[in-house]
């Protein structure tokens, strides 16, 4: 069998509105963080990359009018797909997580449903799954316990989710930069209370890769 290394460099472009990245995170970004991705793989299949954002600076929100703010500032309400990503969500919020909304709502009896109609695989119930009787909660919080069902018109903070494209090619910085800004709106900056997960869903991905992370500042401080 034989062992193949390859050298893959990474960079996120941003596709959204950049406006968002200065005006809803608790501290004015004053830098863009360009993301390389050192990898030894064999047949790798990059898969994708979501940044949750938790929303705890401005007024809680109902469910309904959360994902309505995640929809026009980021992409949606946060899915959650894996143990790993929920523990993503968790360092997201870090000492602050108190209970919040996530993107899962009881479309009907016995279906949850992700905010964008995604059907759910994974689930992390800290009691069980909510009742299915008349008048029990249709929507669902989380806390570092794990997720219950939530009656949706509580005001809660809530985590936001949005996708960063891996560019598959070999560039400095300014050329990434100026690739992104070209064909996207920019190199991705990453909001101060997020965390990024890999959605590994080929089975051929790689656990051991070395991950680079470099800042360009643009103020000059």
């Amino acid at each position: 069998m034989f062992v193949c290394f390859f050298l893959l460099l990474l960079f996120f472009c941003l596709t959204i509105s950049t406006d968002a990245l200065y005006t809803h995170t608790k501290a004015e970004m004053k830098i863009f963080f360009v993301i390389s991705v050192l990898v030894l793989f064999c047949g790798l299949t990059i898969g994708l990359v979501r940044e949750h954002i938790y929303v705890n600076y401005v007024n809680h929100m109902e469910w309904d009018d959360a994902q309505t703010y995640c929809r026009q500032h980021y992409k949606d309400l946060s899915i959650i797909t894996s143990e790993e990503e929920n523990q993503v969500l968790i360092e997201a919020a870090g000492n602050s997580l108190t209970d919040s909304w996530i993107g899962l709502y009881r479309a009907k009896r016995n279906l949850w449903l992700w905010s964008d109609g995604q059907s759910v695989s994974f689930f992390k119930w800290a009691n069980g799954p909510p009742y299915n009787s008349s008048g029990s909660p249709n929507c669902c919080s989380m806390d570092k316990r794990g997720w219950d069902g939530n009656y949706c018109t509580r005001n809660l903070p809530f985590f936001c989710y949005r996708t960063l494209v891996l560019v598959n090619e070999n560039k400095t910085w300014d050329e990434a930069h100026e690739y992104c800004r070209t064909h996207y709106t920019g190199l991705a900056g990453l909001a101060s209370d997020s965390q990024l997960y890999l959605d590994k869903t080929d089975t051929n991905f790689s656990q051991a890769a070395t991950v680079w992370a470099g800042l360009r500042f643009l103020d000059g401080q």
